[in-house]
């Protein structure tokens, strides 16, 4: 906890010096510990990001990150079942949703297609441990 501590204190002295804000990003773990110090939990908003669901709004966000991949880019590859699948992988979760997808285009490297497509995310799928469900 006083690594916590002296960690928020660093951050907000850093904060005043260049007059800016700092954000603080984590799991509900970090919510938890930060919490557990009314000083610290005083300085920053809770603010949960909402899984995603299947939406347009998804699909743009699937086909921005793979474009900042090295493979081909394909619209056409994010279809509906290829949403579903990426969400039940990853139960909608904004980091799980980039790691599924980096994954799946390292998958795409490895097997010469160059894609992120519904294939490569049955592959990524079928090496992951069950986590659907899982989710607190």
């Amino acid at each position: 906890m006083a690594d916590v501590r002296l960690g928020a204190t660093r951050h907000e002295a850093l904060a005043n010096k260049l007059r800016i804000s700092i954000v603080a990003a984590g799991t509900r773990e970090a919510l938890h510990v930060m919490r557990a110090d009314p000083q610290i939990a005083s300085r920053f908003e809770k603010l949960e990001l909402p899984v995603w669901t299947e939406s347009q709004e998804l699909r743009r966000f699937i086909a921005g990150y793979l474009a900042l991949l090295p493979i081909k880019r394909s619209s056409a590859a994010i279809d509906k079942r290829f949403v579903e699948y990426l969400l039940e992988l990853s139960e909608g979760v904004t980091g799980s949703i980039i790691d599924v997808l980096r994954r799946a285009a390292l998958q795409g490297i490895a097997d010469k297609t160059q894609k992120a497509g519904l294939v490569q995310l049955q592959v990524v799928g079928a090496k992951m441990p069950s986590v659907v469900g899982q989710r607190a």
